[in-house]
């Protein structure tokens, strides 16, 4: 985790589906204590209309899909 860009966990915001291979690669590249999770399979998307896997939001600035440079 590049910490210029990301200070605390509340900074980092994962959307997606433990069944989708790509958040959970997402999640390991934050660790997974690093970054809230919200699990779209519990619901937990539809405030955001999250519609792909994952969806990673730092500062307010929206990533969509597998992203390991953030």
């Amino acid at each position: 985790m590049t910490e210029t860009l990301v200070n605390k966990k509340e900074d980092v915001i994962v959307y997606g589906s433990l069944s989708c291979p790509y958040t959970v690669e997402q999640r390991a590249h934050f660790g997974n204590d690093n970054h809230t999770f919200k699990d779209c399979d519990k619901g937990e998307c539809t405030e955001k209309k999250i519609t792909s896997f994952p969806t990673t939001i730092i500062g307010g600035v929206t990533y969509v899909g597998l992203n390991k440079s953030l």
